[in-house]
């Protein structure tokens, strides 16, 4: 099987991806929180390189997927199987929670209404 996520852009029917979303800068820090969920969620010690864990990432760098979903109170990224991991392994699902990236949500990103505390 394969998921894939697809965010779209109301008034205009086109898709959308992060840098839609977020500028430059917020998605890499966006790929910082995500690395930190991400080791927490597998039990990944930071100073173990993230590929000694039985993960495929190219370079030994933790990387967002571009299969993202978006709900009221999160945003999903979802590795499909075979993408960071053995079949085995099976499909790997992040949340993150507006309220835990809300610091690094510009004010001009479609995500700052849901951000907002």
């Amino acid at each position: 099987s394969y998921t894939s996520f697809m965010v779209f852009d109301r008034s205009t029917g086109t898709r959308v991806g992060l840098q839609e979303l977020l500028d430059p800068l917020s998605v890499q820090s966006l790929s910082l929180i995500a690395e930190r969920e991400f080791r927490s969620m597998k039990e990944i010690p930071p100073d173990t390189p993230i590929n000694q864990a039985g993960f495929w990432f190219e370079d030994e760098k933790f990387a967002l997927p571009s299969n993202f979903g978006l709900t009221d109170s999160s945003i999903i990224f979802y590795y499909n199987s075979y993408e960071i991991a053995a079949y085995v392994n099976g499909p790997t699902e992040l949340v993150l929670a507006f309220n835990d990236i809300s610091s690094i949500v510009p004010d001009s990103s479609p995500l700052h209404p849901f951000t907002e505390k």
